[in-house]
Order: structure tokens, then sequence, then C-alpha cells
């Protein structure tokens, strides 16, 4: 192995090809380079921050370019990569090539590295080669000129924050068989309006349509199996979840079907003045509403807090003050917000009358909150419910008792009154003939009935003990102090 140079270049080569790998520029001041034609491979970092140089021309013979080989090249304009050897465009190949405007990509290429082209922000347009199916992280982040982009059929994987600060870029073409969509993935590219997503889409990350302050649809292909667009609102594809509202939308109805609104998925919607949060929420993401900065009204349909709140959910929506919430709505914030209770659509409960005390009509006088004969006008009202319950079943087996009494006295009479006539008539009998002992029957028959109608008493006093005994543990339940006993009971 041995180093050689060709016009302002370093290579180290063998014998037989002198030139194979282009190690580094001669110095960093240089303001042209032409590449050897037998060079196979440029090193990475080969023309780092050779602030001077304005074009290149890559030749065909080159198969690979390692990581940042032209990173920091702020002059350099054009770049031309000829032939069809070159499979990858590497990390950080051309970032902060700020004045690079123009490109030319070969066919040959498969994939698109991390922070390929970080920082072009001379970059107008590029051609992505059709055979291209991944394109990694930050990719193209900060290409604030590039207008437009097309996504050929083969990619696949777009990765995070791929398109980040693409501030004039307006239009996203095919995408037929994108997958993978990564967070952040378009954030920050305020001229897009509308976005589709194809069937094939399986994953949106985080914040990847964040700061499209001028977007006001997503729309997503019907056969797509895991996400859909009501209204122009990003879902999942139960409808469960809201994934992204469009930041320029004006107007908007979500659906009764969603529990969850996902981390910053109304943020920096700055033309939504009203919404109406459905009540079956339990789950409202950190700064869902953030910066919502003509937000005024924002009605809660539900009768308590959702149960998972994130942090700072209505930071920088200064125009909101208060949350309208249910008339029976459990608590005084919601989301950390002061609430205004709608209107009782039955209109105020006052069980003893009308509530002006100058009116005749009403004996019981003002029905003010602070009175404590509401409270006891109330449990009044139950006890005498109470005992009305329990004059019922008295009434009812009380004069049973009775009855079955009376009954069992007058039978006992009878049979006693049988008794007697029948020992009269022993003794007008003639006398000549030895007198009988009266049969014991008439005496076992009284006495077993005599036990059947006090045992059927007894029975009956044991019934309307019990009853009494369920009635009050009834009540007691549907009382409000038993849960105040229950409470205590297990927090002991």
């Amino acid at each position: 192995m041995a180093y050689n140079e060709y016009d302002n270049g370093k290579y180290l080569g063998y014998e037989g090809n002198g030139y194979h790998v282009l190690i580094k520029a001669c110095n960093k001041s240089i303001t042209s380079c032409k590449i050897n034609t037998k060079t196979k491979v440029i090193a990475e970092n080969a023309y780092f921050e050779c602030n001077l140089l304005t074009s290149l021309i890559i030749p065909e013979s080159v198969i690979t370019i390692g990581d940042s080989a032209f990173k920091e090249c702020t002059l350099m304009k054009t770049v031309t990569i000829t032939g069809n050897s070159i499979n990858s465009i590497g990390n950080n190949l051309f970032k902060g090539c700020t004045t690079l405007d123009s490109i030319t990509i070969p066919e040959s290429v498969t994939s698109i590295g991390d922070f390929a082209f970080r920082d072009c922000t001379n970059l107008t347009k590029i051609q992505i080669p059709s055979k291209v199916s991944f394109i990694g992280d930050s990719a193209f982040i900060g290409c604030c000129s590039l207008t437009t982009i097309e996504i050929p059929d083969y990619v696949t994987y777009i990765g995070n924050s791929a398109f980040e600060g693409c501030s004039s870029l307006n239009s996203i073409q095919r995408c037929y068989h994108v997958t993978f969509i990564g967070d952040n993935a378009f954030k920050d590219c305020s001229e897009l309006t509308s976005i589709l997503i194809q069937s094939s889409v399986v994953y949106i990350g985080d914040f990847a349509f964040n700061g499209c302050r001028k977007l006001q649809t997503i729309s997503v292909v019907n056969s797509n199996l895991n996400y859909k667009c009501v209204n122009g609102i990003l879902y999942d594809k139960k409808q469960t979840t809201i994934i992204k509202c469009p930041e320029g939308i004006t107007s908007t109805k979500l659906l009764g079907t969603i529990i969850s609104i996902s981390d910053y998925a109304f943020s920096n919607c700055h033309y939504l003045t009203e919404i109406k949060i459905p009540g079956k929420v339990s789950h409202i993401g950190e700064r869902a509403f953030y910066n919502c900065s003509q937000l005024a009204s924002v009605r809660f349909e539900g009768k308590i807090e959702p149960l998972r709140v994130g942090s700072n959910i209505f930071t920088d929506s200064q125009n909101l003050d208060k949350i309208i919430v249910p008339y029976n709505y459990e608590g005084n914030k919601f989301c950390g917000m002061d609430v205004e209770r709608e209107e009782d659509p039955a209109g105020p409960t006052n069980p003893a009358g009308p509530t002006n005390p100058a009116d005749p009509t009403n004996p019981a006088g003002p029905t003010n909150s602070s009175d404590p004969s509401d409270g006891q006008l109330d449990t009044d009202k139950s006890s005498t419910k109470k005992g009305a319950s329990g004059s019922t079943i008295a009434g009812i087996v009380i004069p049973v008792i009775v009855v079955v009494t009376i009954i069992a006295v007058v039978t006992v009479s009878y049979f006693k009154r049988k008794r007697k006539a029948d020992s009269e008539n022993g003794e007008t009998e003639p006398k000549n003939e030895p007198e009988q002992p009266i049969p014991s029957e008439n005496n076992n028959k009284l006495k077993y009935i005599y036990i059947i109608f006090i045992s059927i008493a007894v029975i009956l006093a044991i019934v309307i003990i019990i009853l009494f005994i369920c009635e009050h543990f009834i009540n007691m339940i549907n009382s409000s102090n038993i849960t105040i006993i229950i409470v205590t009971v297990f927090s002991t």
C-alpha cells in the first residue's frame, strides 16, 4: 500500500491502482478538486469543512462514499454523482452544505442515511431514486427551501424527523407503500395543507404532524387497518383515540366514542375557537390543547374529571379562563381550570315549596342552603318513608296473628263445650252399668290443635321481627351514612 496525491487530494493505493481510496483533501482551503477515475472509495470526512469548495463531480468508478465525506462544505453548490454503482447516501454526507441547491443521485441508491442532507437550506428540489426503500432519521431536517417531495414506491420507512423543519414543503406525493412514519417526521412543515395516509401505513409516530399550521385535513385510505379519518381528524381505527387534529382546522365535532386524547393532539390549533369533549373521555394527554391561541370555550360533557390527565393541557391558550361542565359535575376543577356549571334542566330542587319568602303559598319559608332546617327536612322525610314502610308490614302481619289467635280460642272453646256435653250425657245412662272412663282422644285433639295454633302465632311473630330487621338494614344501605361507615371500616 502506498500514499499518493492527485489534484488536491491524498490517496491510498496499491500496485496496479494507486488511487483506490481518496483519504482526504490536501487542505481545507481548496476551491476545486477532481477525483481520480480509478478511485473506488471516498473515505469518511474526506472533504469535511472544505468551506471554499464549490462543486464536485464523483466519477462512475466510485462505489462507496463514507459518512460525513462532504459535511460542512458550506459553499458547495452542485454535486453530480455519475454511474450506477453507489448503493447508499451515508450519514451526514451533505450535512450543513447550506449553499447546495442541486444534486444528482444515481438510480442504484437504495437508502438515504441519517442527517444526510441536514440543514441544506438552499436545496429546493431533489429526485429520490425509485429504488430507495429507507429514508433515515433527520435525513432532510431543516431543508427549509424544499417545496415538494415525491416518495418512490419502494420507500417503506420514513425516519424520525426525516422532513422536520421543511417549512416550504407544500406537497408530499405518492407514499404508496410506506409502512412507518417516525416521530416528528413532518413536524414544522408549515406550508403543508394536506396529507394522505395510504393503506400500507401501520405506524405514525408521536408529533408526526405537529407545527403544520396550514394543515386542514389528514386523509386516510378506507382500506387502512390501523387509522381512520373523521372530519379531518386522525383517529385510531377503533375511533377511541384522537391522534392529531390538523392545526389549520377552524371547527370540528368530536366522536362520542373517544376515550383518549393523545399528547399535543390539538396543540397549535390557532383557529379553533370552541370544542366539546365527550363525557366518555378518561385520558387527556400532555399539552393536548397547548397554544390554542383563539380557543375561548371548552365544554366537557362528563360528570367526573378524566382519571388520567397530563400536565400543561391548556398552557398558552390565553383566551380560555374556564371550562363549562354539566350541572351535576363532581368537583370544582377540570384539568386545573375553574369550571362553570350549566343550569339544571329540571330547575332548582325545593321540596318545601317556592323559595320566595314573601309568597303566602310557601309555608316552609325560604330554602336557603345555609338553613340547617333543610337537612332536617330531608331527614324527616326519609324517616317518614321508613315509618310508612314499617307500618305497611305491621298492618298486614299483625291482623293475621289476631285472626289466628281468635280461631285458636274459638276452637279450644268448642272442644271444651263438646267435652262437657259428652260428660252430661254419660250421667243419664242406667246406673246398673258400670261407669266407663271418658276417652282421652278429645283431650289429645284439643292439645294438638292448641299447640298448632300457638306455633303459628310464634312463627308469625318471628317473621315480623325478621322483616323489621331486614327493612332497617336496607334503609341503612340506602342512606348516605352507610357510605361513611364503609369508607371508615376499609380505611381502618
